[in-house]
């Protein structure tokens, strides 16, 4: 008996995990549907390549220097986080492709901090590494944040195709 019991034991525990598996894949494969949504509505609108020439805009002011518009940017970026209202603001937009500040201030300063994202469409493109606090803006380098901001750019096609095979590989893995 002690035998049987373990054998179903082991089935249900089996079982569970299968069912959780497909939960996961089916969730996998809605959220890449989704995202694959969002890159045919923002796909016309991606710019070219971006090479060493820029076509920056902070305000009304243009830049082609990659340093200049990230100076640019990063005063922006200051005003946000120095600012008393919490919220996403466009700070500028390189070739086309709108660059937003999501900053998050409160009565205590040192706490502010900011997210930069990019946006094509209304679609809203997350910009890994970005997050700035009162005090690593002091060690932003202007190049350095728009080679972060137009290395994101240049690789949505390549995302794009990712999320493709991630797609792929699991519908085919719920077919099994």
């Amino acid at each position: 008996i002690d035998g049987l019991l373990m054998l179903s034991s082991a089935h249900s525990n089996n079982q569970r995990s299968l069912v959780m598996d497909k939960r996961k894949l089916e969730y996998n494969i809605r959220s890449n549907q989704g995202r694959l949504e969002e890159f045919k509505e923002m796909e016309p609108h991606l710019p070219d390549y971006i090479g060493a020439e820029i076509e920056g805009k902070v305000g009304e002011k243009k830049f082609e220097k990659r340093k200049e518009f990230g100076a640019a940017l990063i005063v922006r970026i200051r005003k946000a986080l120095n600012g008393k209202i919490s919220g996403t603001f466009n700070i500028g937009s390189v070739n086309g492709v709108t660059i937003n500040v999501d900053a998050k201030v409160g009565k205590v300063a040192i706490l502010n901090n900011a997210e930069i994202e990019a946006e094509i469409k209304d679609i809203p493109i997350p910009l890994k590494g970005l997050f700035i606090t009162p005090e690593n803006i002091k060690e932003l380098d202007a190049v350095g944040l728009t080679q972060k901001i137009t290395n994101v750019i240049n690789k949505l096609p390549s995302v794009k195709s990712k999320i493709e095979t991630d797609l792929l590989n699991s519908q085919k893995e719920l077919d099994r």
